[in-house]
């Protein structure tokens, strides 16, 4: 077998992909809010909580993937969202502060861990980091200090 995959019925929407290499790729699509509620038109937009949360499981998943079949493997992460023209970070303090991304593409490099279980949070709390500072924001606000996903 070369690699365990897991589609949702619409393929863009929910995709994991898992070699026997350690090679691991998760992608998902964000989507447009057109919410006639709403006084204006949301458009696209990546929620603090709500899809840094994927980010976070799947780095979950990485790391009891190594910690089981790659024990000392150092690990090379890399994020990125496509098809950014025009999205923008939605976050507690959002409101009045909407900074939208300007270049086709959000790519926020490679993260490197030496020990992908023990160095996890940190390593999810730099991603977070630098995707906030992305949208002229000093660090996230989703994780402490520590690197602990904050869900509220």
């Amino acid at each position: 077998m070369a690699s365990i995959r897991r589609d949702d019925e619409d393929w863009f929407e929910h995709r994991l992909e898992i070699f026997r290499n350690g090679y691991m790729e998760f992608g998902r699509t964000l989507d447009r809010v057109d919410n006639p509620l709403l006084p204006e038109d949301l458009g696209l937009y990546f929620t603090s909580i709500g899809d840094m949360a994927y980010a976070v499981n799947f780095l979950r998943l990485a790391a009891i993937v190594c910690e089981r079949w790659l024990p000392m493997t150092p690990a090379s992460v890399s994020m990125s969202i496509y098809n950014a023209r025009g999205m923008w970070l939605y976050t507690n303090a959002s409101y009045g502060r909407k900074i939208v991304w300007q270049d086709q593409h959000l790519e926020l490099g490679k993260f490197y861990a030496e020990n992908l279980p023990e160095e996890r949070k940190l390593l999810q709390k730099s991603m977070g980091d630098r995707l906030w500072q992305a949208f002229h924001r000093d660090k996230s606000e989703v994780f402490d200090d520590e690197g602990t996903f904050k869900t509220q």
